[in-house]
């Protein structure tokens, strides 16, 4: 009667010390690291594309019409591909706009990579802050890369 306990109480303990661990590795099931891959962030305003990095912007300034504009953001690998830890489920492109100026930016409601950015008034020389954010561990993890607005046509 005795053995059987202990073999029971074991069994208990291991299975304890399993789920623990589990619980464990699950805190950031993103990749190698823990952390998103990107070094960049493609952004596509209509038909043009800019590139933000620690190195600069490649292709702008970026150019904006009056109204409403389209913008949609990738991140990308040092290899230039699209970092597939980067996920709608934990992640979200933060815009923020600088001085001022009369933009505003409206994420979509189904993607968080994406949105509008409406322009009110004279917006040249404006500027816009991108991040990656993290949404539950609240921090950035790309950015912030400061882009210069000009007006569109």
């Amino acid at each position: 009667m005795q053995r059987q306990r202990g073999t029971r109480s074991r069994r208990v303990s291991i299975a304890f010390i399993l789920s623990l661990a589990a619980a464990a590795s699950c805190d950031d099931v993103l990749g190698p690291g823990g952390e998103p891959q990107a070094v960049a962030m493609r952004l596509v305003v209509g038909s043009q594309t800019v590139v933000v990095s620690a190195a600069g912007v490649t292709g702008g300034p970026l150019s904006l019409s009056a109204g409403a504009n389209s913008l949609t953001a990738t991140f990308l690998t040092a290899g230039g591909q699209q970092d597939p830890n980067v996920t709608a489920a934990e992640f979200q492109l933060n815009v923020e706009v600088l001085g001022g100026a009369p933009i505003t930016f409206q994420r979509s409601a189904i993607n968080p990579f994406a949105g509008t950015l409406t322009v009110a008034g004279s917006v040249q020389g404006a500027q816009l802050r991108f991040t990656l954010f993290h949404v539950e561990a609240q921090h950035a993890d790309l950015g912030p890369f400061t882009v210069t607005v000009s007006a569109g046509s």
